[in-house]
């Protein structure tokens, strides 16, 4: 018997011993630099000490919306110290839950946000955005999980770094997303210029007059591009292929059509529902263009947050 309860007590002792380490490996705050840019699908980490800039590559770019960034639930989480295997969704109670240093429960639609259990209010809810990802407000999210948040606002970038550190020096993120030297909208020579328009806050038919080549027409789920020079373009949209095709009845005909929008050059161009396009167009989209001119030379990669 005695024998037994040494046995006990011994197991007893080790996992008292395992857990509180795996625990504190799990929650750790990461010593590092972390980088987000509104429009790219590409997030920059940096360990803080390190000259060395990783990028990751994210399926959706984070976007600006009621004047708060969101950024996909796993890729925010992942950047935060927080492993796949840390990031669970509840799909009937449509809530993601963090366990980092802190667990957090955000829910679509809801402002409150629980932290360890307790209830912290938030300006906006997490959201839903196309196509189908699980949207959450990076600043929110990693105040929770110990990082101090600051926004560049002239290089549209959530700066994150952990709290009670003094702000880390951004020049080689910088020169990794090449803001150091290419302004945004700015190409180098043989490079297309790459612009972000934020639709969502747009009244309908908002003008936009800032390039040479055409006048933009912006609203919150429709763009339209009219050629001020006469010359004709040629608009493929990378992001949506169903918005490279519409159906359309030709010569009157009852019967519709497939007709591809993306091969031919024309001096305007519109996107909105009620066109015929393939995929509907709705809040929350980020919408990618390359556009061409007759030369067959792409002189735009446009985004539009929707």
């Amino acid at each position: 018997m005695n024998k037994i309860k040494a046995l006990l007590l011994a197991a007893m002792l080790m996992m008292v011993c395992v857990v509180p380490t795996f625990a504190d490996e799990t929650i750790a705050t990461p010593n590092k630099l972390i980088v987000f840019k509104i429009g790219h699908s590409s997030y920059y980490t940096q360990e803080i000490g390190s000259s060395e800039v990783k990028a990751v590559q994210m399926d959706t770019a984070p976007f600006i919306k009621d004047s708060r960034t969101f950024v996909p639930v796993r890729f925010l989480g992942n950047a935060l110290g927080v492993s796949d295997s840390n990031i669970t969704w509840d799909n009937s109670a449509r809530k993601a839950v963090l366990q980092g240093k802190s667990k957090l429960e955000l829910t679509i639609g809801s402002k409150t946000m629980l932290k360890d259990g307790q209830k912290s209010e938030m300006d906006v809810a997490p959201l839903i955005a196309d196509p189908g990802r699980t949207m959450l407000p990076a600043r929110y999210v990693a105040e929770g999980l110990g990082f101090k948040v600051d926004w560049d606002a002239e290089n549209q970038l959530v700066i994150a770094y952990p709290k009670g550190q003094s702000k880390p020096d951004l020049e080689n993120i910088l020169k990794k997303i090449d803001l150091n030297t290419q302004k945004p909208g700015e190409a180098k020579p043989g490079e297309a210029k790459q612009v972000t328009i934020d639709c969502y806050n747009k009244k309908p038919g908002t003008k936009i007059d800032s390039y040479s080549e055409f006048i933009i027409y912006a609203s919150p789920t429709a763009i339209r591009f009219v050629s001020k020079d006469e010359k004709e373009y040629r608009f493929v949209c990378t992001s949506h292929e169903g918005l490279n095709t519409a159906l359309v009845a030709p010569f009157g005909q009852k019967e519709k059509v497939e007709m591809k929008t993306d091969g031919g050059y024309n001096g305007e161009h519109s996107i909105a529902n009620g066109l015929g396009y393939l995929t509907e167009i709705k809040p929350g989209m980020t919408i990618n263009y390359d556009i061409y001119n007759e030369a067959n030379t792409k002189i735009y990669e446009m985004t539009f947050q929707m």
